[in-house]
């Protein structure tokens, strides 16, 4: 049989872009960013941002206090462990004059703002306790009264893979509404912030 002829495609070549592409096509400056550094507010390069501690920069609009509780469950023996992380986070914070970050100094008997919540031996039981003492932190906190300097609510999270993450939510989502209510009877006009951040319990153990 005769051999049919194969037609090679025909090699493509960028077009030049018309006049009106080209008057549109420009570079973009480089960014830059509002901060603070001894008090002066002051316009850096992004790239300036890495050398945020050096140059001792702060953020533009203040610094932000916080009040710092964790929850963690009672049958993870690592109240050192836990105390050492949130000092380390303390540090940081702190070193990078984001503001002050406090572990339960507003409630002493929170012991470095350590909140320990005992485990049953069901898994309901367990629960329970940690819907109870969310509740109870969140009442405690509402009656304070303070004003100035947001709670930032760490919760332990020792499940794998994170099956607990749904229970945990819920169980903050109880703090923040026996938060709420504490307020209303104190009558506060501008109440701190209340904020979650669930921590893996592999980023505390060793």
């Amino acid at each position: 049989m005769p051999q049919q002829s194969r037609r090679m495609p025909k090699p493509s070549y960028p077009t030049k872009p018309s006049p009106a592409t080209a008057q549109a096509l420009f570079k973009l400056q480089a960014p830059y960013t509002c901060v603070r550094r001894t008090g002066t507010p002051m316009d850096i390069s992004a790239s300036a941002l890495r050398f945020w501690e050096e140059l001792s920069l702060a953020p533009a609009h203040g610094r932000k206090n916080v009040k710092a509780f964790c929850i963690f469950p009672a049958k993870v023996d690592a109240s050192e462990d836990v105390t050492t992380f949130l000092n380390m986070i303390k540090g940081a914070y702190q070193s990078c004059n984001l503001g002050l970050h406090d572990l339960g100094a507003c409630l002493p008997d929170y012991i470095d703002g350590l909140v320990h919540v005992p485990t049953g031996e069901q898994g309901d039981e367990e629960l329970s306790d940690l819907n109870s003492a969310c509740k109870l932190l969140g009442t405690r906190l509402g009656h304070l009264r303070l004003q100035g300097g947001n709670f930032v609510i760490y919760m332990v999270d020792s499940s794998k893979p994170n099956r607990t993450l749904p229970n945990l939510c819920a169980a903050f989502l109880i703090m923040f509404e026996s938060y709420d209510a504490a307020l209303r009877e104190s009558h506060i006009d501008d109440p701190n912030d209340m904020v979650l951040q669930i921590l893996p319990s592999s980023a505390i153990l060793d």
